[in-house]
């Protein structure tokens, strides 16, 4: 089945829309099916930003820590770079947007 979600449906939405209507299909057992395309490349994309994320903060508090010569710097550092970022998450959530690469 192709499936082609509206520009303005994020693809995070389409999938569980579409996991719903596959669900209420009432297909046999032993016929199985699986999302991919561009949700399954997103969904790894968004993994690897993730990893990388992490890495680059763990860099930057060591970074930090010299730059410093405190830890107790750092991390302050650390946590007010960090938390404008948690503010924007918050903004979308608030605004009920997606998080995704296609809902802008």
């Amino acid at each position: 089945m192709w499936v082609k979600p509206y520009s303005h449906i994020g693809l995070t939405k389409a999938a569980n829309d579409i996991d719903n209507i596959v669900k209420h299909m009432n297909l046999p057992h032993d016929i199985s099916y699986s999302i991919g395309g561009y949700y399954k490349q997103q969904t790894k994309s968004f993994q690897n930003m993730y990893l990388i994320l992490t890495i680059a903060l763990f860099i930057l508090l060591i970074l930090f820590g010299f730059q410093f010569s405190s830890q107790k710097c750092a991390i302050v550092a650390i946590i007010v770079i960090s938390s404008t970022a948690s503010f924007s998450l918050l903004s979308l959530l608030i605004a009920r947007l997606n998080l995704d690469s296609t809902a802008f």
